[in-house]
């Protein structure tokens, strides 16, 4: 999860338990603690297989709006998440964004971008693919 990309930040708040309850792993950020800033080497490092972005205050449309004017950390395209075309980009502002109790819905959406298998994919109104031509590092 990045919770923004200029700097990138690893969320903090509830998002970690959210992406844990969710069956993923999440090891940037810390839950009930701050979003903190990340960097490109440690994204690097733990080399994700799915990134989803949730920038504040975003839904999913000014996500993939931003992206092509975005600069992305150093690495970006050699990530496995993007080598597969495995980014996603959400509805930030109503799911991940503030507490309240559409963080379940938050929940349900990972669930289904991380085990598709299991719950099927996620609708194109709650999460959408990010075509892989949007994010030029």
């Amino acid at each position: 999860m990045l919770e923004w990309l200029e700097p990138p930040f690893a969320p903090g708040h509830w998002v970690p338990e959210q992406v844990e309850i969710a069956g993923g792993d999440h090891a940037l950020g810390k839950a009930g603690q701050r979003s903190v800033t990340t960097t490109a080497e440690e994204i690097r490092a733990y080399a994700p297989e799915v990134i989803v972005l949730i920038p504040c205050g975003y839904y999913k449309e000014d996500i993939l709006r931003q992206l092509p004017f975005a600069r992305l950390p150093e690495g970006w395209n050699d990530l496995p998440a993007v080598e597969n075309g495995a980014v996603w980009a959400t509805d930030a502002t109503s799911y991940f964004s503030r507490p309240g109790p559409r963080v379940v819905d938050g929940i349900e959406i990972l669930a289904r971008i991380l085990h598709p298998e299991v719950f099927d994919s996620p609708e194109d109104s709650q999460a959408v693919r990010v075509p892989t031509d949007l994010m030029k590092s």
